[in-house]
């Protein structure tokens, strides 16, 4: 009888055993729920960030997009104006070189005048 006592002893003690480490699993269990749960609002928070700053960085580009272009068109008036502003002054250069050459010949053709008449008079 001793040894089913002992028996019965040494299996009550196994059972406590058994039953303070399932407890002891059913505690950490407990608490990988817990953190498993405060990962999944961690990631799901993350998740809305990146959203969110995916939709930025599309906004962002579209205005970079339009930026580049308006930059690109005022480059192009620019260079177009340069050019009509090249032409201009060679224009304007030729004017004057005319204007001198009008010039020139008006004091000529006036002196030439100038001198016909002092020999009519």
């Amino acid at each position: 009888m001793d040894k089913i006592r002992d028996k019965l002893a040494g299996l009550r003690a196994e059972a406590d055993a058994a039953l303070a480490r399932a407890e002891k699993a059913e505690g950490l269990v407990k608490i990988y729920e817990q953190d498993i749960l405060q990962k999944d609002q961690e990631i799901a928070l993350l998740q809305r960030k990146l959203s969110d700053l995916e939709e930025k960085e599309d906004v962002v580009t579209k205005e970079a997009r339009v930026a580049k272009a308006q930059l690109n068109e005022t480059n192009i008036r620019i260079e177009h104006l340069e050019r009509e502003a090249l032409k201009l002054a060679h224009d304007r250069d030729d004017l004057e070189r005319k204007y001198e050459d009008m010039t020139n010949k008006h004091k000529s053709l006036q002196a030439e005048l100038d001198d016909f008449l002092r020999g009519v008079i």
